[in-house]
């Protein structure tokens, strides 16, 4: 030791001793506890701040959240042998009302019977041109089908008439004598408008309201639609002429719902069944 000593003398003077001896260690020392201490402090704050973050945001929207009405599973039903006009028939549009149902697959119109789960070509004098929706229409005669070609619409006893509007989707909605004494309802982006009869066209009657359902996904995770979302059909609902609405959604959201057809009230909701495939065309049959 006292040759290691004798060293340090001659590289370094007279001073011999440990680092943590000097005064600039001790410096050192303090000015890194002190930053500890300050990290420490900011952390515990940062922590205590996203806490309560959370416990707002989780009181703002599972508490003061707009009320969702509970949607209930439909039950599927015993698939139809459907016997199809050809092995490359691809239905894309449908419309019903017992015992019938009109499909299509854009191009050409098919009456479907319920019962006897056969199929046959549907007469439409005046339809030309793509096919983008269909709709029955029922009076004490009966149930005539009814298209939606360009910016006319087509019944097939009356022929087509033209449509004050650009339409994508429609259904023809009321009781009445005629064809003409009903309205349609049509529905662009979240916005419903009906449609009634008037100087021999079918004119914009009134703006229904909003259908947010339409729209945005709804819940307390709420977002916009996608582009592979949205509506898929609208139809009546048998015996009480309510408005219903198909759209593609998430399995866990709502897909169908039940309203109001004047004032749009909501008044049921229900999700496909969960081993249903995807769904290109709706109708409502009782």
């Amino acid at each position: 030791f006292k040759d290691y000593q004798d060293e340090c003398k001659s590289q370094c003077g007279d001073v011999v001793g440990w680092p943590t001896d000097e005064d600039e260690f001790s410096i050192n020392a303090e000015k890194t506890k002190s930053h500890i201490k300050s990290t420490a402090h900011c952390t515990i704050l940062a922590t205590i701040c996203l806490w309560l973050a959370m416990v707002i945001w989780s009181i703002l929207t599972y508490w003061f959240a707009p009320h969702e009405m509970p949607a209930m599973y439909l039950e599927l039903a015993r698939l139809p042998q459907v016997q199809w006009p050809s092995a490359s028939f691809r239905p894309r549009l449908l419309a019903c009302k017992e015992p019938i149902a009109v499909m299509s697959d854009g191009y050409k119109l098919f009456e479907f019977d319920l019962t006897s789960e056969s199929t046959k070509p549907i007469s439409c004098p005046g339809l030309r041109g793509r096919i983008s929706d269909v709709s029955l229409s029922c009076t004490a005669e009966g149930c005539v089908p009814v298209a939606l070609a360009g910016n006319r619409v087509v019944h097939c006893k009356s022929g087509p008439m033209t449509v004050s509007d650009s339409l994508v989707q429609f259904t023809v909605l009321g009781a009445g004598a005629t064809f003409q004494e009903q309205r349609l309802v049509s529905a662009r982006s979240s916005e419903l408008i009906s449609y009634s009869w008037s100087d021999d066209e079918w004119q914009t009657d009134a703006f229904l309201g909003y259908a947010r359902f339409l729209a945005e996904l709804g819940g307390v995770d709420n977002r916009k639609l996608h582009s592979d979302e949205g509506l898929i059909a609208l139809d009546e609902f048998p015996e009480t002429g309510d408005l219903m609405l198909f759209r593609r959604a998430p399995r866990l959201k709502a897909s169908v719902q039940l309203r109001d057809p004047v004032e749009l009230r909501l008044k049921s909701q229900w999700h496909l069944p969960p081993d249903l495939p995807a769904v290109q065309a709706a109708c409502a049959y009782d």
